[in-house]
């Protein structure tokens, strides 16, 4: 089963929204009276109060490890950026610099000539750039999870591949056809599907994918031209019962479907 690309991008908005709301409340137990009472206006505003901000100290560390496992899986390479901002591990003593979020869990402050110089307040703008590095990957979602799906989809049609020249090695010429033909189909199902193309008919054949990928400009003419030619050989291994197919045909739609299920997508 696929992986639904809305359903992640919903978890990953609603992910950023705790991570907002994770922000307000890291800022408001971390300042003085007057800007607090600046944050509950705003908050009235929106229609919320104090009572349905998360606990900073023990809802920040879930958040973090559910934000980082989209940040591996969509934009590996900002894992260190997402990470830093939370514990700096190279780090000899606390900065205000390098001061993280980390710090502020604890309730760590800075000072030097007894001038606060870093506290839970610090972290709060490191808060929001991981927020930011998190809404990034929502861009990334569907041509990230359309290449997984696609991997996948590709090992098990190699599967069934492997299961087809078996049959074809072993002379059931038919049974491998057939195979190869609803191998085809699905995989250009699968495509339209990507690319956002309905068709009206209720059960599509190969032709009907065929004429509108050609359509939509999806496919070339050699393609489409290919897949006709493929799409005869599945008909005259499944359907027409008064010519057998050789053992060329049930080859030539075995790697011609090899060949659509690799390079059409």
């Amino acid at each position: 089963m696929g992986l639904s690309i809305e359903g992640v991008k919903k978890n990953i908005e609603a992910l950023a929204k705790q991570g907002n709301d994770l922000y307000i409340a890291l800022s408001y137990h971390s300042t003085n009276d007057e800007q607090r009472k600046e944050i509950e206006e705003t908050l009235k505003r929106n229609g919320k109060d104090l009572a349905q901000l998360p606990k900073f100290n023990t809802a920040y560390e879930v958040w973090y490890s559910e934000a980082l496992l989209y940040i591996k899986k969509f934009i590996p390479d900002r894992v260190n950026d997402f990470s830093t901002l939370y514990k700096n591990e190279k780090r000899k003593e606390i900065t205000a610099v390098n001061y993280t979020i980390s710090d502020a869990i604890i309730g760590a402050t800075i000072k030097y000539a007894g001038t606060l110089k870093a506290s839970p307040l610090s972290a709060a703008p490191k808060l929001l750039q991981q927020v930011s590095i998190l809404r990034s990957t929502v861009a990334l979602v569907d041509s990230v999870i359309y290449s997984m799906n696609f991997t996948i989809r590709s090992e098990l049609f190699d599967s069934e591949l492997d299961a087809a020249a078996e049959l074809l090695k072993s002379g059931f010429l038919r049974a491998a056809g057939a195979m190869c033909g609803v191998i085809l189909e699905k995989h250009l199902a699968q495509v339209c599907m990507q690319h956002e193309i309905s068709l009206k008919k209720k059960s599509p054949t190969i032709s009907d994918y065929n004429d509108v990928l050609k359509d939509s400009s999806i496919i070339d003419l050699p393609t489409w031209r290919y897949l006709q030619m493929l799409g005869d050989l599945r008909n005259i291994c499944c359907h027409d019962k008064n010519v057998e197919p050789t053992k060329e045909q049930a080859n030539d739609l075995l790697t011609g479907t090899q060949k659509i299920t690799k390079t059409v997508f």
